[in-house]
């Protein structure tokens, strides 16, 4: 006996909604000391996003006076005390240190973003933070640096690898300098040669006069960072981390006081090496070394400042992969400002 077939075609299940993209809740954390006026003007653009993120800020007051009214009134926006900082010294990442912890103290979040009052978002915020939400779990840290071993000697192993120290002014002592200065002509040499070359550097060194003509480095321990020691990186200062990762950051450095010991002594610019160092040497951590999205171009590496951009750099920001742009000066040539919140829709 033959079985009738249904007149009807086969049922068909319908397809499964794509589960709606995750958008990361952010901290942005701004550093700032100059042009108020910009800074207010990115504190907005950085709340067209999502309505959950915050921007935590810290001017330095004592260069320029930001008014807290200028920037409170676009919500979700919260003034640090100020503390003091400078330039390329410790201090100032003892602020960046502080404010890591009040952070994390204070907010529930996906990743927190340093930045400074000159940074600027190339990407529309609600693309960043989709771009962030596909990370969540995946990438603890985003930076760009390299093992300092690897750097150029100015950049890596002459900063980051010495503790410095101000000899006293003593009879003879210039004569003496001079005739370390002669041997450290010699480790400098030596040190450009380290990727191929990997015995250790000299003990001693001599910094160069533009940090002053009494600064003597000592070798850093080989256990400074435990028996096996970490390996130091160098590179930039700016990067985006998962909460886990500013945790670890945070706990870190109240149980390694030999480690901020260290940093309190380097050369220069421990905030381009200190941080990141101790997050590509977590191994429960995920971290891209390589890839801070920031655009950032640098004319002069040595001059410790990047290129200015302007209305001309538009389009090859835009058509960059980044998330923001450094260094912006509103006051020099604000059509990148106008173009930029057009773009994003600020």
């Amino acid at each position: 006996m033959q079985v009738a077939q249904p007149s009807h075609p086969p049922f068909e299940a319908a397809p499964l909604a794509a589960a709606p993209a995750r958008v990361a809740k952010v901290v942005y954390f701004v550093a700032s000391h100059v042009n108020p006026p910009q800074v207010a003007r990115l504190v907005r653009a950085l709340r067209t996003g999502n309505p959950e993120s915050r921007v935590v800020i810290h001017h330095d007051e004592k260069v320029s006076h930001l008014d807290p009214a200028t920037v409170l009134e676009f919500g979700n926006v919260e003034m640090l005390p100020a503390m003091p900082v400078q330039w390329g010294q410790f201090i100032s990442s003892r602020m960046v240190l502080s404010a890591i912890e009040w952070i994390c103290a204070h907010h529930d979040f996906d990743y927190v973003i340093y930045l400074s009052g000159q940074d600027y978002p190339i990407k529309p915020l609600a693309q960043i933070e989709r771009e962030l939400g596909e990370q969540v779990g995946r990438t603890d840290a985003f930076c760009d640096v390299t093992p300092a071993r690897q750097s150029q000697w100015h950049l890596g192993p002459e900063r980051y690898l010495y503790r410095y120290y101000d000899l006293p002014r003593l009879p003879g002592l210039m004569k003496l300098r001079k005739r370390m200065q002669r041997r450290s002509n010699k480790v400098r040499a030596r040190a450009e040669r380290q990727r191929r070359n990997p015995d250790p550097l000299p003990r001693f060194h001599v910094a160069r006069d533009r940090y002053g003509d009494r600064k003597i480095g000592v070798r850093m321990p080989a256990g400074l960072f435990g028996p096996r020691g970490l390996t130091v990186y160098a590179g930039s200062a700016w990067w985006t981390i998962s909460k886990r990762a500013a945790e670890h950051v945070t706990r870190f450095f109240r149980h390694h006081r030999a480690v901020a010991n260290h940093y309190q002594r380097v050369l220069f610019a421990p905030s381009e090496s200190m941080i990141p160092t101790i997050l590509l040497n977590a191994p429960h951590l995920t971290s891209r070394g390589n890839d801070h999205k920031r655009f950032i171009r640098w004319s002069n590496p040595r001059s410790g400042h990047p290129d200015l951009l302007t209305a001309d750099d538009f389009q090859t920001l835009v058509a960059s992969p980044h998330h923001f742009a450094r260094k912006i000066d509103g006051s020099r040539d604000a059509r990148l400002l106008d173009l930029l919140d057009r773009h994003i829709g600020a």
